[in-house]
């Protein structure tokens, strides 16, 4: 019996109409910091999990490395059991009885640790066999699991599922493809990477049968020296597909009808204004509808029948959506999108709620030199105050004096505080933290009356103002005072104090943070130093806030563009198609941005990217034996028909007697 399309549909819109069950999660780990940073080398796993909702996850170093009947009952007891890269394999493989023990667990287990499956250790795998790569990309032999559930692969099934710059960069593999009887689902060259074994048959002739699913999953930092053990590796698409896994394990099944992989990044900051929303439509829809707003409950509450004002587009065809004017500075917005079937059923498949941070109005700049008209002593001196040495992570100055600038009593006087950028900027604010030691409110050393002056050159000074500053608290404490420099244009900026709090010979600053608002453009993409650009790339970056027009210089000659003596392209978007300069393969591009407004031009940057070395017609050696035949893109006489796993459906052939590859997999000869 074959079920239709709308019944699948209908059940999973039921499963998932009621909420997801906690789980609870028991994370094996042992006490591990071998960089010796104060924290445990897998605290990122746990911190992960941990950020997972709804669930509950034990965590007990140590406490694993022996079983007995209560030990093994709590297990059971659990619903997944994931065993992490900080531990030591041999404390899970003492002997045949620790063996079985582990075998018998009747709870899924997900194992992050290659080092344990071996056959000198759990005997999940029969070889000893383990290589230890950095950087290696993945390739999913099985994209259809539930584990890949809503991740957008790269030509060839390839992910960058971890990141090399974390630890030693090295993660440790498998190194073989022969699982005896578990499934490869993704791989490295010749090393497992995802390896599945159902319960009931054993791992290999010779080994023991797992009581439930289990699950290897290479992942975490392999140690070298004093580099941590086990640190958590995954980059973002990394940690989908682990987060699939945990929930597959769970019995959570991800419906393929539901929208993923935003754009923006869920969760992400700085986003433009003027953002495009984009998303990977589902399995089976033929429309979208989204919903928008600042309120996340709203946006999950809201619906067809009762939108809330939040319903921005309803039944639109394209897979993106552009929200009306711009975006308000710093604001967090929500968004949804449903996935709905064809008629006549009209399924609506509910979208998980996604989050942006717009971009800020201003970002914090860091002088690049602090200076004074003295200092009390060589551990007090003006570089203090720009450095953070006395704030804690919720940004508190604390009240040691050696984090702090103070002047010397027979310095000349006014005592003043300069600080020089790398450039000219655009200044809106500065935070002040004022002079804290514990006896502050006592002896008011903290300046009080200050002048500050903007400067371009260090030679010519304009005022922006004389202000007062709070007193420090005598107590770790935010900043006190927030001076608006109302958009002073500066590579220089002077604080010369008039008076001090308690009248005092010396004065004296804990730590100021300056923001600046942008005035040239920045943010290109493709980004400074890229390569394998594209030519059908769009060039793109963000204005200067003040900017009414752009001049864009681009070419092969790095002096040529940034002297600007080659012909500019007047631009009043900031998007332009790479294709409009005519661009040529392997070639090293340079290009910047001049921002116009309206009583200057402010020069850019210069940026660079390198162009693809060539065109990929068509990557044969991409094609495999699932959801990316041959013969799904070359259409032949027979036609590839329905294959509603892969999301084709009713593609006849095309007549003309010729096939496309063979008639049993592998469909396409590999080299």
């Amino acid at each position: 019996m074959t079920m239709s399309k709308k019944v699948i549909c209908m059940i999973l819109a039921l499963c998932l109409a009621s909420p997801l069950p906690a789980a609870k999660i028991i994370l094996v780990s042992e006490n591990y910091d071998v960089d010796g940073n104060g924290q445990q080398d897998d605290q990122g796993l746990e911190d992960f999990l941990k950020s997972l909702p709804g669930h509950e996850i034990d965590v007990q170093r140590g406490y694993w490395t022996t079983l007995d009947s209560a030990k093994i009952a709590a297990l059971n007891a659990a619903d997944l059991i994931i065993i992490s890269r900080s531990t030591n394999s041999a404390n899970y493989a003492t002997d045949a009885t620790e063996i079985n023990q582990w075998h018998s667990i009747e709870t899924p287990i997900l194992l992050t640790h290659a080092y344990i499956a071996r056959n000198n250790r759990c005997q999940w795998v029969n070889t000893t066999t383990i290589n230890n790569l950095v950087g290696p990309s993945m390739e999913v032999l099985e994209p259809t699991h539930p584990i890949f559930a809503g991740i957008k692969l790269d030509p060839g099934n390839l992910l960058a599922v971890v990141d090399s710059t974390t630890g030693t960069g090295q993660t440790s593999f498998i190194g073989t493809l022969d699982v005896g009887n578990g499934k490869v689902l993704a791989k490295t060259g010749n090393n497992a990477w995802i390896v599945e074994w159902e319960p009931g048959k054993p791992f290999y002739t010779g080994s023991g049968t797992p009581a439930a699913k289990r699950l290897l999953f290479c992942c975490q930092t392999q140690e070298v020296g004093a580099t941590p053990q086990g640190a958590f590796n995954l980059t973002d698409v990394g940690k989908k597909v682990f987060t699939n896994a945990i929930n597959y394990l769970l019995g959570i099944v991800a419906d393929p009808g539901v929208a993923s992989a935003p754009v923006p990044k869920d969760k992400a900051t700085d986003v433009p204004r003027d953002v495009v929303l984009a998303w990977t439509a589902g399995m089976y829809p033929c429309t979208h509808d989204v919903y928008f707003g600042q309120d996340p409950a709203a946006v999950e509450a809201a619906s067809r029948t009762n939108p809330n004002g939040l319903l921005v587009a309803r039944d639109q065809t394209v897979t993106s959506y552009d929200p009306a004017g711009l975006l308000e500075f710093g604001q967090k917005y929500y968004w949804r999108v449903d996935e709905v079937n064809t008629s006549p059923d009209k399924t609506v498949h509910k979208g998980p709620v996604w989050g942006f941070e717009v971009e800020p109005y201003s970002y914090a700049i860091k002088p690049v030199s602090a200076t004074a008209s003295s200092s009390h002593n060589a551990s007090m001196g003006p570089e203090k105050t720009i450095d953070g040495s006395g704030l804690d992570n919720q940004d508190r100055h604390g009240t040691d004096d050696k984090t702090m600038w103070l002047s010397h009593a027979t310095g000349p006087k006014p005592d003043w505080i300069q600080y020089e950028f790398d450039k000219v900027y655009k200044l809106e604010k500065v935070l002040v933290w004022n002079f804290n030691q514990v006896v502050e409110p006592i002896l008011g050393f903290g300046a009080w009356q200050v002048l500050i002056q903007a400067s371009v050159d260090g030679q010519t000074w304009t005022d922006v103002g004389t202000y007062e500053l709070d007193q420090g608290l005598g107590e770790p404490s935010k900043p006190n005072t927030v001076v608006d420099l109302g958009g002073a244009i500066g590579k220089y900026i002077r604080l010369t104090i008039n008076s001090t709090w308690g009248g005092m010979a010396q004065s004296g600053l804990s730590e100021v943070r300056f923001y600046q608002v942008p005035i040239r453009a920045f943010g290109p993409t493709p980004a400074d130093g890229a390569t394998g650009v594209a030519l059908g790339t769009v060039l793109d970056f963000r204005p200067g806030r003040d900017a009414i027009g752009h001049k864009l210089y681009l070419g092969t000659d790095r002096d040529a563009v940034l002297n600007g003596t080659v012909s500019p392209v007047t631009l009043q978007d900031h998007k332009v198609p790479l294709a409009e300069f005519g661009p040529l393969y392997a070639a090293k591009y340079y290009w910047k941005v001049d921002e116009l407004t309206d009583s200057v031009t402010w020069p850019g940057d210069l940026w660079s990217f390198d162009t693809a070395q060539y065109l990929v017609v068509d990557d044969f050696d991409s094609y495999d034996n699932t959801c990316n035949r041959i013969y799904f893109a070359w259409i032949d006489s027979l036609g590839p028909g329905d294959k509603p796993e892969c999301g084709i459906t009713g593609i006849a052939g095309n007549g003309t007697g010729g096939v496309v590859g063979n008639d049993n997999a592998p469909f396409a000869e590999r080299s």
